[in-house]
């Protein structure tokens, strides 16, 4: 009998209440300071920035681009960019006609077998600003299938540096046209 009543008085309601208080304690703890944890990860760790880097049409809407032009007539497109990268971003936009044989080459941070012919001047876009839409005009010599209009973006780091955003984001964009004589 002396045995049992051992026994009760070691698991007793209260010292059972006692110990579920002091874990139930010790998890909340755990609990709140995981949570908070996670809030001051979240507010010290900034976002990841992107770029927005549109080509508008004619009447300056993303879309119903032209699929056909004669060999030099002058085609209008409007350059429009937002920059979310929570700095200022200085660049340039180089852009031009190309034909079927040019490619997107990642190992060469640009275009094969062509040189864009034209380059927009040099810009600043503030963070969390827009630029544009600023008209640019493109013709082809040559009649084909396939061809294209490419504009690519050109980051600027000094006078004397800058670098294609190929390497980070892919920044170029490419319109397909036909181009004939009639």
């Amino acid at each position: 009998m002396k045995k049992l009543s051992i026994i009760k008085n070691k698991f007793s309601s209260s010292n059972n209440s006692k110990s579920f208080g002091k874990v139930l304690t010790v998890c909340l703890l755990i609990g709140i300071i995981t949570v908070f944890g996670f809030i001051i990860y979240y507010l010290t760790t900034p976002e990841e920035g992107f770029i927005v880097f549109a080509v508008l049409n004619e009447e300056e809407e993303l879309g119903n681009y032209p699929t056909k032009a004669l060999v030099d007539e002058n085609l209008t497109f409007y350059l429009y960019m937002e920059n979310h990268l929570g700095y200022d971003l200085k660049f340039r936009i180089k852009y031009g006609a190309c034909n079927n044989d040019t490619w997107i080459d990642p190992t060469t941070l640009g275009c094969s077998n062509t040189t864009l012919a034209h380059t927009t001047g040099n810009y600043t876009i503030h963070s969390s600003h827009k630029w544009g839409p600023m008209p640019v005009n493109v013709s082809f010599s040559e009649a084909g299938n396939d061809q294209m209009v490419l504009f690519e973006i050109w980051k600027i780091f000094s006078d004397e540096h800058e670098e294609f955003l190929f390497v980070e984001n892919g920044f170029f964009l490419r319109i397909n046209l036909n181009i004939t004589t009639t």
